[in-house]
């Protein structure tokens, strides 16, 4: 722009010059010009009128170089708002695949260490009975191994070693004895949020104090008296999950199950014999074998009821029924409500 101001300035000086020039030809005829002098001034004139015709396409040139400009700034200023409007759009869809990511359920690293991980408890118990010596008389460790597969793949298993103590002034064979035992190992199948399968030797929810025993769950000393009235796990599948009632995070929780049962330490005769920790029996001759035709089935249906944070109450009720005996003419019943309140 000041180019084209600084052009305009110098071709009103060309005008002005010209414009005198022309006065001093038209001048009285008093003062007489000589044809020498009248040629230098045409000659003059010419040059003037070559360097305004210059200055024109001078200013021409400019004043398309300054549209040019004007279009590429335009241009530009295009291609910019289309930058900006594709950067919103990808911050947008990242938005939303982290906020996917994070519904689903993503694995956390550092809190699974790499998918695995493990939980469990330990105990020990020192008895001092009356006018008998104290002494240690259990410990116990019971370990918990989670494995993640993937998005919808889920393991766990659960063991428990006990050392236990016999002293002969019990009535034992004194020393120590040791055991190990498989709890539960099941594998789950998270079909969707409403449902997960459930394959293996399964805790059973008959009532919820077996799926919720750990010993960081449950602080009792002992185990109520109806747990050994119940079998705690069994081998089969179970369907599980629960629905959502309304919007204020009430749930509906169901489990629906089938499984081999209890079984019998003998299958002959009258002296059969209910055997709720196993899942088959063993006959008189000492086989092991199934000793029923059916398998067990049960469920649970349960209402969760949450009032304000950290404050909840639920609300079960839990059955199972099924043969246990190779003439089938046995049936094991069980049920139980089941009532937790979290303050």
């Amino acid at each position: 722009m000041k180019k084209t101001i600084k052009t305009a300035n110098r071709f009103f000086s060309l005008v002005v010059a010209v414009g005198a020039l022309f006065l001093a030809v038209t001048a009285p005829a008093a003062d007489q010009v000589s044809v020498a002098d009248f040629n230098a001034l045409k000659e003059l004139v010419q040059k003037l009128s070559d360097q305004v015709q210059g200055l024109k396409q001078t200013n021409t040139l400019v004043q398309q170089q300054h549209e040019q400009d004007v279009q590429l700034l335009k241009v530009l200023q295009t291609k910019l708002s289309e930058t900006q409007q594709t950067a919103t759009d990808a911050e947008q869809k990242s938005t939303a695949a982290v906020q996917a990511t994070v519904a689903r359920g993503p694995i956390d690293e550092a809190t699974v260490n790499r998918n695995f991980q493990m939980l469990g408890d330990a105990e020990f118990q020192y008895a001092n009975a009356d006018k008998q010596y104290g002494s240690f008389m259990l410990a116990d460790f019971a370990p918990i191994f989670l494995y993640r597969g993937g998005e919808n793949i889920l393991f766990e298993a659960g063991f428990d070693t006990t050392l236990q103590n016999n002293p002969q002034s019990t009535g034992g064979s004194g020393g120590y004895t040791a055991s190990f035992n498989l709890s539960f190992a099941q594998l789950d199948y998270v079909a969707n949020d409403y449902l997960t399968v459930c394959v293996g030797d399964l805790l059973l929810p008959l009532g919820t104090y077996t799926e919720r025993g750990a010993g960081w769950l449950n602080k009792f000393p002992d185990d109520p008296l109806a747990v050994d009235l119940i079998p705690g796990s069994g081998v089969g599948v179970q369907l599980r999950g629960a629905v959502p009632l309304g919007d204020s995070g009430k749930l509906l929780n169901y489990s629906v199950y089938g499984v081999n049962g209890p079984g019998s330490k003998d299958g002959f005769g009258a002296s059969t014999n209910l055997d709720l920790g196993g899942n088959v029996g063993v006959r008189s001759d000492g086989t092991s074998a199934n000793l029923h035709n059916n398998p067990a089935g049960g469920g649970r249906l349960a209402v969760f009821l949450p009032f304000k944070p950290r404050y909840d109450l639920e609300l079960g009720v839990s059955g199972m029924f099924g043969e246990w005996d190779n003439a089938g003419t046995h049936l094991w019943t069980a049920g139980a409500l089941d009532a937790a309140l979290h303050l």
